[in-house]
């Protein structure tokens, strides 16, 4: 009875082994003709010819290449997702697709997403995330120019003040001890101690 198992095991395993190597050749035979559909496409919508695809062509190509529009309709993109899809397939940025950048996204993104929507959706919270740390360090630049600011503003008003206070007790020291020496103008100097007018008067006076 194990000899019998052991058997259909091996024979199980065989067959699995070859169904596994059949499906490989089979996914490699489908990745190959596919993507040699999609360089097909990209010289379709490449209108100019130059080898490269703009975002213009690839909005020109939606409406008039009908195989191309065939594969957007697969992938469930619609004309407002065109800019979006642009970006993605330009990795790097460049501001046009090259064909293997082209050939390698759309392909990728039919077999390597549950749904193309799915893709989107990581790209715009890429953009969000790229956006909000921009907004951040912005805000954060210029609440330290701020400070910087209003610290230099403050250190001026303190020495203004300090300088105000300073003249004014110079100004008060200065009146606390007035000159005896009149000076046209200021008020006549007191009489001595216990003199009055009438004393005065009754003083003799110098002979002429």
């Amino acid at each position: 009875l194990n000899l019998i198992v052991a058997v259909i095991v091996d024979t199980f395993a065989e067959n699995r082994l070859k169904d596994v190597n059949s499906v490989a050749k089979e996914l490699d035979m489908e990745e190959a003709t596919e993507k040699k559909r999609l360089t097909k496409i990209f010289e379709q919508i490449d209108f100019d010819g130059d080898g490269t695809l703009s975002y213009d062509e690839i909005l020109r190509g939606a409406r008039k290449v009908r195989e191309f529009a065939q594969w957007l309709r697969v992938l469930d993109i619609d004309k407002k997702d065109l800019k979006e899809l642009f970006k993605i397939v330009d990795e790097d940025n460049s501001g046009s697709i090259e064909p293997e950048e082209f050939v390698h996204a759309m392909y990728r993104m039919k077999h390597a997403e549950a749904k193309t929507t799915t893709k989107f959706v990581k790209h715009m919270v890429a953009k969000l995330g790229d956006k909000y740390e921009k907004t951040a360090y912005d805000l954060r630049e210029q609440m330290r120019v701020f400070e910087s600011t209003l610290s230099s503003r403050m250190q001026e008003q303190e020495n203004m003040l300090r300088r105000a206070i300073d003249s004014q007790d110079r100004c008060n020291s200065q009146g606390s001890f007035p000159s005896t020496v009149g000076k046209r103008g200021d008020a006549p100097a007191a009489l001595p101690s216990g003199d009055s007018m009438e004393t005065l008067s009754s003083r003799p006076r110098s002979p002429p």
